[in-house]
């Protein structure tokens, strides 16, 4: 996850929104495989994250609310990988931000399990 997440907010959507503002078809044909690739990446990180909390001691009310967490980033994800088939920027655009909201609320509630985000710090 930490190596999908460096990748993720160090490259990405600015080099695709780079390469497509360039119009060069095969750069940006590149760009948005690649966003394709990330999304199935997360989308399977996700499914993972879920059967996690199995392995984690934690109320039963906290479990469903992890497993949910991770379905919802798994739908986001998939959703994601929609929009890039697409060469959608405007839903991609929206679907990282549903990520990264969906994911510093994991973060948040199940710090203990989840540790921090390395591109957020709580205030």
């Amino acid at each position: 996850m930490t190596v999908l997440e460096r990748e993720t907010m160090a490259s990405w959507p600015q080099e695709v929104e780079n390469e497509y503002a360039a119009k060069d078809a095969d750069q940006t044909e590149q760009a948005f495989n690649e966003a394709s690739t990330l999304a199935v990446q997360l989308a399977n990180s996700a499914t993972v994250i879920a059967t996690l909390s199995n392995s984690i001691r934690m109320s039963e009310a906290d479990r469903r609310a992890f497993v949910a967490q991770a379905d919802t980033l798994h739908d986001q994800a998939q959703r994601l990988f929609e929009a890039t088939k697409a060469n959608d920027l405007e839903h991609m655009r929206a679907d990282l931000n549903s990520i990264q909201a969906t994911c510093k609320s994991c973060h948040e509630r199940f710090r203990e399990f989840t540790g921090p985000l390395a591109w957020y710090a709580p205030k």
